[in-house]
């Protein structure tokens, strides 16, 4: 039947009753070595924050109006400056899916034209964008995509900054590093399956 449900708590992914790894999952080698020195507080407040602006950034999208907190409301109106300046015409947003073949799934920030481009676009509110965790995680939701014959001519990231700004970041098509992170999971669940 493949009928994919998300639950935001716990961030849960299942597929017709089996839990599906996400995106997050997959990247959680290269997360590590990039956050592993980062404070709990900083991970939390900047996750906190992230999910707050998509939340508006949607809304925005969706009805042409959105809320949010004042302290967060220079990410909007970079985000809303994006939209001004650059021929946007989505097709997903905030849209959850999976690949049926690799069996991992998650939630595509935007996806489609973007100034006569098939693009794939994820938003970013860290103070610095990781390059090698970008790539990966876009490079995953581009093989999703794909594997649902939606092609994907630009890979990009749109980082919103706090003073009201924003920087696109483009990044190549690579099967390498999100192929190299599934076979990690894999053996991973395997050794915890096998009790090593």
């Amino acid at each position: 039947m493949n009928i994919l449900q998300f639950f935001d708590k716990g961030h849960i992914y299942m597929l017709d009753g089996q839990r599906l790894p996400c995106v997050s999952d997959l990247c959680r080698f290269l997360h590590r070595e990039i956050y592993k020195d980062a404070p709990l507080w900083q991970m939390e407040a900047a996750a906190d924050r992230g999910t707050k602006v998509h939340a508006a950034t949607e809304a925005l999208d969706k009805t042409g109006r959105a809320e949010i907190e004042d302290e967060y409301l220079p990410y909007l109106q970079a985000y809303a400056a994006f939209r001004r300046e650059h021929d946007v015409q989505w097709e997903l947003i905030e849209h959850p899916d999976y690949h049926p073949a690799h069996r991992y799934a998650g939630t595509i920030d935007r996806y489609g034209m973007v100034d006569g481009f098939k693009t794939l676009l994820d938003i970013k509110t860290t103070y610095r964008v990781y390059k090698p965790l970008c790539s990966a995680s876009l490079n995953l939701y581009r093989m999703m995509l794909e594997a649902r014959w939606r092609s994907v001519e630009r890979l990009m990231i749109l980082h919103l900054k706090k003073d009201g700004t924003y920087k696109l970041i483009k990044f190549v098509a690579d099967d390498a590093v999100p192929m190299a992170l599934l076979t990690l999971h894999t053996a991973t669940l395997m050794k915890k399956k096998n009790g090593r």
